[in-house]
């Protein structure tokens, strides 16, 4: 009897504690599975999805031309210009600052909120509301152009202006905003404040236009800037790299340079579905840009500026280093008559032979009588070194 109750208490302190072992070791891999999680990666590109899902703007194909509204004075001439890109771009991107980076017009929300009063005419709103219809008569989709207020007003405030701002061009018909000068250091990135402003801003727009944040390229080429760039990825609707040049290079060492930097970032296009954002000035160089982000099928591209197709002429390909380049046509030389030994045997053959002459003419010469093959070489006939039969000269 005692022997079984000891069987059947040992058998329950081994089930116990195997459950109990079981449950520890449990608890130690979901914690070590989390800190792996929240770890900060190493100096390499991140290579997972980013928290926030694709949104609409990310996930679209985008060919953008950019409408810089500080340039034109009458709502004609800015119709007219709005025409012509919308024959070969399908988004136009509206700038609404000035040079110094002020919105050009009076927001009447922005008065109402600080209980200002609005102008009753403002001819840069108009011009504005004309642009923006425009755009939306020829099914262009709508991307604002604005710098942020992030670093510039005091954090909460910074998010309720630009989110009431967001919310007013929404009601104007813009589809997108698009910030810009929102990281001004690309070596000291503020990650979370800057995740929180995006937050901020969504949240007082009440969901009413996406909103997206433009990078330098040298953000990106930082792979210290990994989860930085992660960070602000999952706050945002949509990323843009700008990868504007402002050297003094050829247009074909540009378009090597920006293959290499595309295949560079290869895992950022992947993941981020990054708008490749071009604003540079010579048109020889833009071409080149633009001719090596369609040969990286990168299908986001995005010219700050009105420019037409038939003004980035770009011709002269370069294929990266990793590419092999196509061999040259064979040049078909010209036939060279081989030089030839006049003592060869055999040249009779490769001259024509020359006619006969007439019996009976002076040209004609007596034949001078051979011996056969088969009579012996001995005192009258001989051959020289080069087989030829010849008389002795005795």
């Amino acid at each position: 009897m005692f022997r079984i109750l000891f069987v059947i208490l040992a058998a329950a302190v081994i089930t116990f504690s195997t459950i109990f072992l079981g449950t520890y070791l449990q608890k130690k891999v979901e914690a070590a599975e989390a800190a792996l999680n929240t770890a900060e990666p190493s100096q390499e590109q991140i290579t997972s999805r980013p928290v926030r899902p694709d949104s609409a703007a990310s996930s679209r194909e985008v060919s953008a031309a950019g409408l810089k509204l500080r340039n034109y004075h009458t709502e004609d001439a800015v119709v007219a210009a709005v025409n012509a890109l919308a024959e070969h771009y399908d988004t136009l991107i509206v700038h609404l600052g000035n040079a110094d980076g002020n919105l050009l017009y009076t927001s009447p929300a922005l008065c109402s909120r600080l209980r200002i009063a609005a102008p009753e005419n403002d001819p840069e709103l108009a011009l504005i509301r004309s642009a923006l219809t425009a755009a939306k008569s020829k099914n262009l989709h709508l991307c604002a152009v604005m710098d942020t207020s992030f670093g510039l007003l005091e954090r909460g405030t910074d998010e309720q202006i630009d989110g009431i701002l967001f919310a007013e061009l929404a009601s104007f018909g813009v589809d997108e905003i698009l910030l810009t000068n929102t990281v001004l250091d690309p070596e000291n990135i503020p990650e979370d404040d800057l995740a929180d402003y995006l937050a901020g801003c969504m949240t007082v727009a009440d969901g009413s236009c996406e909103i997206g944040i433009l990078l330098d390229d040298e953000v990106f080429l930082n792979f210290n800037n990994a989860h930085a760039i992660q960070t602000v990825a999952s706050a945002a609707d949509f990323i843009g790299i700008d990868m504007t040049s402002y050297e003094t290079i050829s247009a074909d060492a540009l378009y090597k340079q920006m293959r290499d930097t595309i295949t560079s970032l290869y895992g950022s296009f992947s993941i981020y579905n990054m708008r490749v954002v071009l604003s540079t000035s010579d048109n020889d160089l833009l071409a080149a840009q633009a001719q090596a982000v369609r040969d990286s099928d990168l299908p986001r591209l995005c010219f700050m500026d009105n420019v037409l197709p038939d003004q980035l002429n770009y011709t002269t390909r370069v294929l990266p280093a990793d590419e092999p380049e196509e061999a040259p046509a064979e040049e078909t030389a010209a036939a060279v008559p081989p030089e030839s030994n006049p003592y060869a045997v055999g040249i009779a053959d490769e001259e024509p032979e020359p006619e006969p002459p007439e019996p009976g003419s002076a040209e004609e010469a007596p034949a001078e009588e051979i011996p056969s093959d088969d009579s012996s070489v001995g005192d009258s006939w001989y051959y020289d070194e080069d087989g030829n039969r010849i008389r002795p000269w005795y």
